[in-house]
């Protein structure tokens, strides 16, 4: 029942823009909303630089969340609404 990461690859394009969407709806949310095409397109720029690292987070084979290193040295990272407050 652990989680593991792995890299994110356009399969995961659908699904992270939908973790997008649940972060642009909470109040401490300060990005501008993006649609589909665009988040594509900023998504496919992040995977082919060989500076930033996208990973998706599984527990069981499930997309559980995920965690983007950028080329400046953030880190952000989002949870599933569904498996957040589980350890």
């Amino acid at each position: 029942m652990g989680v593991i990461l792995r890299p994110a690859t356009l399969l995961d394009a659908d699904q992270l823009y939908r973790w997008r969407q649940a972060d642009e709806a909470n109040d401490w949310w300060v990005g501008k909303p993006v649609k589909a095409r665009e988040h594509l397109v900023w998504l496919i720029g992040r995977i082919e630089n060989p500076l930033v690292h996208v990973w998706i987070a599984e527990q069981d084979g499930v997309p559980v969340g995920h965690a983007r290193l950028d080329s400046n040295g953030e880190l952000t990272f989002s949870v599933d609404e569904k498996h957040r407050g589980n350890g």
